[in-house]
């Protein structure tokens, strides 16, 4: 189980963070993602592995008039 943005979710198989993100229709290049107080470099998401327990903030960047 992992918590994201403070909902606990189950966390079926194991996943990086790249396929995380693309599972649930989150744009990669609009989200900034932090794992367990940590900042993800964008370049690091295919690389960082989802564990169970972890905590992640995604904030998604919207633009508006």
């Amino acid at each position: 189980m992992i918590t994201v943005n403070g909902v606990k979710q189950d966390l079926p198989e194991t996943l990086n963070l790249a396929a995380f993100l693309e599972a649930r229709s989150y744009a990669r290049d609009r989200v900034v993602v932090e794992i367990n107080r940590v900042i993800v470099p964008k370049t690091d998401y295919p690389s960082a592995v989802l564990r169970d327990g972890d905590a992640l903030e995604i904030l998604s960047f919207v633009s508006g008039g």
